[in-house]
């Protein structure tokens, strides 16, 4: 693994990154789909017939489908406030459901 590198693993790896870091959800509302299919996960009950894994399961998907699709002025936040925050010269997105695709480079 590159030494100036952090991966993404999974949506919900990403969408705990930007709830873990105070304000950093402001700079991206573009995601703010995945952080509340997270928050609803996180309510669910795990004996409410799986719907929490089918949250995370549907968060995973809108997670894969829409990074490829990232917009430039995207791409220049995650350089302005993820880049700094993790001390990283790049940041790499990988799809849970399949760990050898990349989804998305940003340096």
């Amino acid at each position: 693994m590159d030494q100036n590198s952090h991966t993404f693993n999974s949506g919900e790896e990403f969408v705990l990154f930007i709830a873990d870091n105070d304000g950093l959800y402001k700079h991206f509302p573009e995601f703010q789909v995945l952080i509340k299919v997270w928050n609803s996960a996180m309510k669910s009950c795990g004996g409410c017939g799986g719907r929490r894994e089918e949250r995370i399961d549907l968060l995973e998907s809108m997670y894969a489908n829409s990074i490829p699709e990232t917009p430039e002025s995207t791409k220049e936040n995650i350089i302005k406030h993820m880049l700094p925050i993790l001390e990283k010269n790049k940041i790499v997105f990988k799809a849970k459901d399949d760990p050898d695709k990349t989804l998305l480079e940003v340096f």
